[in-house]
């Protein structure tokens, strides 16, 4: 009578040694298996998704769950055939995805795909030999096959029972896992996925978040200095245009910086009260000489304000090069 197809996965005529395949090859999948579910950012759904499979965070949990469950299935010796299939197609994936592209890395191309498959190639060997010839002897699909009269009949018995289950089992397991580990990777990644907004979603702590980064005079001071070494070369190049349009962001920079740090205000006030005026008026009047004056009321009231905020150390002097490339349009 010809066996049955399901007699014919169950069966076995392998050699004893193929255990220590089988053992090997559950292993490893079984470890990868629940490695895309425990590390999905590294081994399932971020991994796909760089690659550039479609779905990463359905296909991680899909082919986890079959790698735990093929793998639990080979460990056990139970259906090992059917259950190395799946095994043997994910593995070929594997290389069809991250190896040959590899040959394309120039000359070391080849070096360089041996060296990444040095561990796949052996295993899907492996692979082959439990669909060609599994489960072993010493597996419990095997046992329970073998001697013959009653025992053999009640081990056939057994063996339908135990695929129905099994079936039912190993679909159940594979829905559940894949489902488990798709919410787990969205919930994941809706949790690790950077804000489109550097500002906090709302409440007092994005007032707080503007303010630090905003910070006090000494960012202004920065702006400040740049904008006084414009002026300062827009006078000497004739360029009054240029030059009423540094003085005046210079003055709503400090304006600005003042409303930031309102302890600052009584010297810089001081400063855009008394000096400033003088300074505005000088390049105003489109007058060399002036302007020249204005530039070095300006040098000396800075300096002023400077020793008024114990800050004496920092001087200001005549700036020796340029910082920008605007020049007078007779040049």
């Amino acid at each position: 009578m010809k066996p049955s197809l399901q007699s014919r996965i169950l069966a076995s005529d392998a050699p004893g040694w193929t255990v220590l395949v089988r053992i090997s090859v559950g292993a490893v999948f079984l470890s990868e298996g629940l490695q895309k579910f425990l590390f999905a950012a590294e081994r399932g759904a971020g991994r796909f998704a760089r690659i550039g499979l479609p779905e990463p965070e359905l296909l991680g949990p899909f082919v986890g769950a079959f790698e735990v469950a093929c793998g639990v299935l080979v460990l056990l010796g139970l259906a090992t055939r059917l259950a190395a299939v799946p095994l043997v197609t994910i593995m070929l994936v594997a290389i069809a995805t991250t190896k040959l592209p590899l040959l394309g890395h120039g000359p070391r191309g080849p070096h360089r795909l041996v060296h990444a498959a040095r561990l796949h190639l052996p295993a899907r060997r492996g692979r082959r030999r439990l669909v060609a010839g599994s489960p072993p002897r010493r597996s419990r699909g095997a046992a329970r096959m073998s001697g013959s009269g009653p025992g053999r009949r009640a081990g056939k018995a057994w063996r339908w029972r135990m695929t129905g289950r099994l079936q039912v089992w190993t679909v159940g397991a594979l829905v559940l896992g894949t489902l488990l580990g798709w919410a787990s990777a969205r919930a994941s990644g809706q949790a690790d996925a950077p804000s489109s907004s550097w500002l906090p979603h709302a409440g007092e702590d994005r007032f707080a978040t503007i303010e630090r980064h905003l910070r006090g005079l000494d960012v202004a001071m920065v702006e400040i200095g740049y904008r006084y070494s414009e002026l300062h070369f827009a006078v000497a190049d004739r360029n009054w245009g240029y030059a009423d349009y540094q003085a005046g962001k210079i003055e709503l920079a400090l304006n600005l910086a003042v409303e930031r740090r309102p302890a600052r205000a009584a010297s810089a006030g001081a400063f855009l009260a008394e000096d400033w005026p003088s300074v505005t008026a000088g390049i105003g009047s489109r007058d060399v000489g002036r302007a020249e004056a204005a530039m070095k009321l300006l040098r000396t009231a800075c300096m002023k304000c400077h020793v008024a905020e114990s800050v004496p150390h920092l001087t200001v002097q005549p700036p020796e090069r340029r910082l920008a490339p605007i020049r007078h349009s007779s040049e």
